[in-house]
C-alpha cells in the first residue's frame, strides 16, 4: 500500500520514465497489429462518426506518442496536464481486498490515500493543457446519481449517406468465418437493474430447440453463436449477434442474417415476455447468493467501477438482484431491423467474393483504416428486402423458430440435503482434509465415482467425465 498510494501521492513522472512507457505502447500497439479482433475494432472504429469520441484510436503508438528526444517533452507535459486534471482525490474510488478486519484495512488506507493533493493546471491557458482539457470532455460523464446522457450514436445511416444496411468485409490473418450483425440503440447502461439488453441476449442468444443456434446447427452452417452488448457506453449501446459459420454458412450467409432478423421480428410479436425475465432473474439471484469468491486481482478493480456507476448500495448485487417487473423493450426490439445494422463478415471466401465486385456505388468499395493500415470493404446491401419476411429453404424452415419453453431446470428448492452433518450446513469448512469419493457403480460400462461435498456448504453439484 505505502507503494501503490505513493503513485498518486507523487508520482515521479522523469524524463526516462515516459520515454520508456511510450516504447512499452508502441510495442503492445505493434502485438495488436496481429490480432483479428484488433483489427476489425479498428474498422468499425473507421465507419463511424469521426467527431465521436469513439472513433478515436485506443492504444497509441510512436506516432501519437513520439519517443524522440525533442518530442518526449512535449508528451511528458501532456501526461503531466492529464494527471492534474484527472486525478483529483475527489475524483478517486479506492477498493481494498485482504484477509484482513474491515478495521484493520480501513486503518491502513485512509491514511495513505488521504495524502493525495488536490491539484489544479498550473497554466491552464497552455496549448498542452487547454488540448487536455478539451479532450476531457469527449466522453460524457457517468456516475451514479447524476443525470444520464442524451443518446449520441457513434454509428448511424446518415453517416453513410442514409445507406443502410451496410457490410464491412475485412481479410483475416488466421483462418475464421465470423459473421456479426451490430444494431445500435439509445443507451442502456443506466439501467442497472432492469436492463432489456439482458433479456434480448437471452432470448437470442438461448441454444435451445427453436433457438437461432438449434436451427443454423442443425443445418449445418453454425459452430458458435452469442449474443450482447458490443458497447455499453454513456450514450449509446450497440447489441451485436456474433455467428462463427461452417463452409455451409458461408456461402448461404444472407439466409442465416434472414434467420436472425426472423427471430427478432418473433420477440417484437411477443405480447408478454415477463416469463422469461422472471426465470432470468431468479438464475441471477440464485448466482449471486451462492457465488463462490471472486479472486481479489480481478474483484478489486470490478468492484471500484461499480461504486462509480452503481452507488455503495447496489455495486456487488447491481448486475445480479433484477426487477421483479420486465423492462420495456420496445424501444429495444425496435432497433433490430436491416434498415438499422451494420453487418461484418471475416473470412477467406468472404474477401474473395469482394475482390470480385467490379463496381461500387459513389462513398463505397475498398477503403483504408487509418492507424493499422487495414484494407476492407464497405458497401450497401440493396436486396435486403429478402430480410423483411423469411421464405423457406432447402436448409432453413422460419416456421421452427420459437421463443424458449420454459426452463424446468429451475432449482424450486436450494435446501441442502439432510445427509449433511449439522456443522457443514451452517458454515463453509473449507480447511477441512478432502474425503476420497466412493465408488457406487461399477460394470462394463464404466464406473460412477460420488463424494457428498460437506467443505463448502453450497447448493451446488459438479460432475466430470473422463472418455477415453
Amino acid at each position: 500500500l505505502d507503494i501503490f498510494s505513493n503513485f498518486f501521492v507523487a508520482p515521479l513522472f522523469t524524463l526516462s520514465g515516459t520515454s520508456r512507457e511510450v516504447q512499452a505502447v508502441d510495442s503492445e500497439n505493434s502485438k495488436n497489429l496481429t490480432s483479428d479482433g484488433r483489427r476489425r475494432l479498428q474498422v468499425i472504429k473507421d465507419i463511424a462518426d469521426q467527431n465521436h469520441y469513439y472513433s478515436k484510436f485506443t492504444t497509441g503508438n510512436a506516432l501519437t506518442l513520439p519517443a524522440e528526444t525533442e518530442e518526449t517533452e512535449r508528451v511528458r507535459s501532456a501526461l503531466l496536464a492529464f494527471h492534474n486534471l484527472h486525478y483529483q482525490p475527489e475524483n478517486m474510488t479506492v477498493v481494498i481486498v485482504g484477509p484482513q478486519s474491515l478495521e484493520q484495512l480501513q486503518e491502513w488506507t485512509i491514511p495513505r490515500f488521504g495524502e493525495i493533493p488536490s491539484k489544479q493546471l498550473k497554466n491552464p491557458d497552455g496549448e498542452v493543457e487547454m488540448l487536455i482539457k478539451k479532450s476531457s470532455y469527449d466522453m460524457p460523464e457517468f456516475v451514479y446519481g447524476k443525470s444520464v446522457p442524451s443518446y449520441s450514436p457513434s454509428f448511424s445511416p446518415r453517416f453513410q449517406s442514409n445507406q443502410w444496411p451496410i457490410l464491412i468485409t475485412v481479410k483475416p490473418l488466421r483462418s475464421m468465418r465470423k459473421l456479426t450483425l451490430n444494431f445500435p440503440m439509445p443507451p442502456t447502461r443506466h439501467l442497472l437493474q432492469k436492463n432489456p439488453t439482458r433479456l434480448l441476449s437471452h432470448l437470442l442468444g438461448h441454444e435451445g430447440p427453436g433457438s437461432p443456434f438449434s436451427v443454423l446447427q442443425t443445418a449445418g452452417m453454425l459452430t458458435s453463436l452469442s449474443a450482447g452488448c458490443r458497447i455499453e457506453a454513456p450514450d449509446q449501446t450497440v447489441f451485436q449477434v456474433d455467428l462463427g459459420l461452417t463452409e455451409v454458412g458461408e456461402k448461404q450467409w444472407k439466409d442465416v442474417v434472414s434467420l436472425i432478423m426472423e427471430h427478432c421480428r418473433l420477440i417484437g410479436r411477443e405480447e408478454d415476455l415477463q416469463r422469461f425475465w422472471s426465470e432470468s432473474r431468479t438464475l441471477a439471484q440464485i448466482h449471486f447468493h451462492h457465488a463462490s469468491p471472486s479472486q481479489a486481482y480481478s474483484f478489486a478493480p470490478m468492484l471500484a467501477q461499480s461504486v462509480i456507476s452503481c452507488g455503495t448500495e447496489r455495486a456487488l448485487s447491481s448486475e445480479w438482484i433484477l426487477e421483479e417487473e420486465v423492462p420495456d423493450m420496445k424501444k429495444s426490439v425496435s432497433c433490430l431491423t436491416p434498415e438499422n445494422c451494420f453487418i461484418e463478415r471475416c473470412s477467406e471466401s468472404a474477401w474473395n467474393e469482394m475482390e470480385a465486385v467490379e463496381n461500387f456505388d459513389t462513398g463505397f468499395g475498398k477503403k483504408k483504416e487509418l492507424w493499422y493500415g487495414i484494407d476492407y470493404y464497405l458497401v450497401n446491401i440493396k436486396d435486403y428486402e429478402r430480410w423483411g419476411q423469411m421464405k423457406m429453404t432447402n436448409l432453413l424452415d422460419p416456421t421452427t423458430l420459437h421463443l424458449p419453453r420454459p426452463n424446468s431446470y429451475i432449482p424450486r428448492s436450494l435446501d441442502l440435503v439432510e445427509d449433511l452433518p449439522g456443522e457443514a450446513r451452517e458454515k463453509p469448512r473449507i480447511y477441512r482434509e478432502i474425503d476420497p469419493p466412493k465408488l457406487i457403480l461399477s460394470n462394463h460400462l464404466g464406473r460412477l465415482w460420488h463424494r457428498l461435498d460437506d467443505r463448502y456448504a453450497l447448493p451446488k453439484s459438479s460432475i466430470t467425465f473422463l472418455i477415453r
